[in-house]
């Protein structure tokens, strides 16, 4: 689902911002 993948997304740039 998209919503997984926004979660994913959002986990990534997270600590990279």
């Amino acid at each position: 689902s998209i919503g997984l993948i926004l979660i994913t997304v959002l986990i990534c740039v997270g600590p990279r911002n």
